[in-house]
C-alpha cells in the first residue's frame, strides 16, 4: 500500500493522462493489434506463434485470477484509482503486466534485437507502475504478472522454435482441451467471462491459421502502400465483425466464446484471404511462399 501511496503523491492531472496512456499497451487488444501486424505485413508464421502465445498467456492468466480471487485495492482507503474499466476480474496476477511481459519476451526471443529488448523492459517498467499509480493492482499483482508470463513465454517459445507445424498443431489442441476442462473451476459469473473470451479467440486464432494455411497461402511481402492498405482493411472490417457480433450475440457470459472465436478466425483466416483477393502482395513472394507451403 505505501509503494501505491508514495506513487499516488507525485499525482496531477498530466501524469494522470500520461499513466493512462501507458497502461493501454498492456492491454491484450492493443498487443493483438501489433501481432496482427507481423502476422499480416511482416512475417505470418512469428505472428502466428506470437497470436498462440499472447493467448494461451491471456487464458492461464484469467484462469489463475479465477482461483485465487484477489481482490483489487479499488475502494481501499488512501488510495484513489483512475481508469477503473481497464480493471476487469480479479486482481492476482496482473493481465496487463502479464500481457506486456509475455509480447516482449516473446518478441525478443525471435527476433534477438537487442533494441527490441531495451524497448520492452522499458515498456514493461512503465506499464507495471502505471497499474499501481492507477490504483488498480497491489505490487505482489505486478510480480505475479511478471513470472507467469516469463514462464509461459520461455516455455511456450522454446517449444514453438523446435517444432514443425504438424507438431504444433498437436500441441495447441492439447492445450485447448486442457483449457476446455477448466470450466469447471471458473465461475460462470461476471468474473469468468475473460476467461470465456480468451479461449474464444485461442481457438478462433489456430482455426483461422489452419484456415489460412490450407486454402489461403498469403504472402505478407507486400509495398508500403499495400501494407497500409492491409491495415486498414484488417482494422475496420475487425470492428465491424466486433460490433456486429455484440448487437447479434449480446453481451452473455457463454456468447462472448462465440464472438471472439469468431474475431480470432477472421484476423487469422478471413483477413488474409481478402488481402489475396485484393491482390495486396508481391506476386513473386507469394509463389515462393505458395510453393513452400505446398511440399
Amino acid at each position: 500500500m505505501e509503494v501505491i501511496e508514495f506513487l499516488q503523491s507525485f499525482s496531477s492531472d498530466f501524469l494522470n493522462s500520461f499513466m493512462i496512456f501507458i497502461t493501454s499497451f498492456g492491454s491484450l487488444y492493443v498487443l493483438m493489434f501489433f501481432v496482427c501486424v507481423i502476422y499480416w505485413c511482416y512475417n505470418k508464421e512469428i505472428g502466428y506463434k506470437m497470436a498462440i502465445i499472447m493467448s494461451c498467456s491471456g487464458v492461464l492468466n484469467n484462469f489463475v485470477k479465477g482461483l485465487v480471487q484477489s481482490s483489487r485495492p479499488i475502494g481501499v482507503e488512501g488510495i484513489f484509482f483512475i481508469e477503473e474499466f481497464s480493471a476487469t476480474g480479479y486482481s492476482f496476477p496482473s493481465g496487463h503486466m502479464q500481457n506486456i511481459t509475455t509480447f516482449g519476451t516473446s518478441l525478443f526471443i525471435f527476433t534477438r534485437n537487442k533494441i527490441i529488448f531495451i524497448l520492452s523492459c522499458v515498456l514493461m517498467a512503465l506499464v507495471g507502475i502505471s497499474r499501481l499509480y492507477l490504483g488498480l493492482h497491489w505490487p505482489i499483482d505486478i510480480l505475479g504478472g511478471v513470472v507467469l508470463a516469463l514462464i509461459v513465454s520461455i516455455v511456450l517459445n522454446e517449444i514453438l522454435i523446435k517444432l514443425d507445424s504438424f507438431k504444433i498443431n498437436i500441441l495447441v489442441s492439447v492445450l485447448i482441451l486442457i483449457f476446455l476442462l477448466g470450466f469447471i473451476f471458473i465461475t460462470k459469473d461476471e468474473m469468468g467471462k475473460d476467461y470465456f473470451k480468451t479461449i474464444g479467440l485461442f481457438i478462433g486464432i489456430y482455426l483461422g491459421h489452419l484456415f489460412e494455411n490450407r486454402y489461403v497461402n498469403f504472402s505478407p511481402s507486400a509495398s508500403s502502400i499495400d501494407n497500409v492498405m492491409k491495415l486498414i482493411i484488417g482494422i475496420f472490417t475487425t470492428i465491424l465483425i466486433d460490433v456486429l457480433f455484440t448487437y447479434l450475440l449480446g453481451e452473455f457470459l457463454f456468447t462472448f466464446i462465440i464472438k471472439y472465436f469468431i474475431i480470432g478466425f477472421w484476423i487469422m483466416g478471413v483477413v488474409p484471404f481478402i488481402f489475396k483477393l485484393s491482390n495486396l502482395y508481391y506476386k513473386e513472394a507469394y509463389e515462393i511462399t505458395n510453393v513452400r507451403y505446398r511440399k
